[in-house]
């Protein structure tokens, strides 16, 4: 049995808030949500009930390309045995296949907002690849850390790459959406394209940029209920891998181009 004690009101534009939750391993406050419609057409096979997957694999793309998130995981309620408790009248879907979950970080009161606008410029290139809005100018979604064992810009809130969860509704931005009508012929050659480049990380190691977009298929997202590692495909359809895979090709190979002569772009035979 997993219990989420909730002790906040309605936190964003999706359901959701700070809580407590309280598992055989460890008790941790959190914030908790998920997204329950849908405005994506059914051709396309994404569910609002996997949406915490979909952020989680964003996160844990954003994570493997060394940017700072907290700890996150997706909350699992396929035996629906996650139990719900409020303090404030806040009330959650306790029958949601899944919920996702971020760790709190301790928010400074001296928090460096000029460290925040240049760690911001110099990670731009990271968080366009990965597709990732709705962070410049909402201050809510990163803060620059100071203090160990939180150091450097960390991103609150990256939301999903390749889903736009807003209100209540999952639903597709209009240049995600045109890359879905992409035929498999033109996959192939973005991934090319793609193959032809690395991205140089903040640490100084260099990541495929084909190994980035394809990157879901191997992917394990860490997991509550139980406590362990899944793999995204035991999670999502084949119809939903390939759709994500197609969104994160067509539109990488794009800001590639445009980004092929920063620094940060490595042609692969010259990695």
């Amino acid at each position: 049995m997993t219990e989420v004690r909730l002790t906040s009101e309605r936190k964003g534009s999706n359901p959701g808030g700070k809580a407590i939750i309280t598992t055989k391993e460890w008790q941790m406050p959190v914030y908790i949500k998920y997204c329950p419609g849908n405005h994506i057409p059914p051709a396309y096979g994404f569910n609002s009930q996997n949406q915490p997957v979909y952020e989680a694999i964003t996160a844990e793309m954003a994570r493997t390309m060394e940017l700072n998130v907290p700890n996150f995981y997706v909350l699992l309620n396929n035996k629906q045995d996650v139990r719900f408790t409020n303090s404030n009248g806040e009330k959650l879907d306790p029958k949601r296949k899944c919920y996702f979950v971020s760790e709190l970080i301790p928010i400074p009161r001296d928090e460096d907002l000029k460290k925040a606008d240049s760690a911001m410029q110099r990670e731009e290139i990271y968080r366009d690849l990965l597709l990732i809005a709705n962070i410049v100018g909402r201050k809510e979604n990163y803060l620059y850390l100071n203090t160990p064992p939180f150091k450097g810009l960390y991103y609150i809130d990256v939301g999903c790459n390749f889903v736009h969860a807003h209100e209540g509704y999952i639903a597709l931005r209009s240049s995600i959406f045109k890359s879905l009508n992409a035929n498999k012929k033109e996959v192939k050659r973005a991934l090319r394209e793609l193959s032809k480049y690395c991205l140089v990380l903040k640490s100084g190691l260099k990541l495929p940029l084909e190994q980035l977009a394809t990157m879901p298929n191997a992917l394990l997202v860490p997991t509550l209920n139980p406590h362990t590692n899944a793999k995204v495909t035991s999670l999502l359809t084949a119809e939903e891998m390939e759709n994500i895979t197609k969104i994160l090709a067509i539109n990488m190979a794009h800001i590639a181009k445009r980004e092929r002569n920063s620094p940060l772009v490595k042609k692969m035979s010259e990695a």
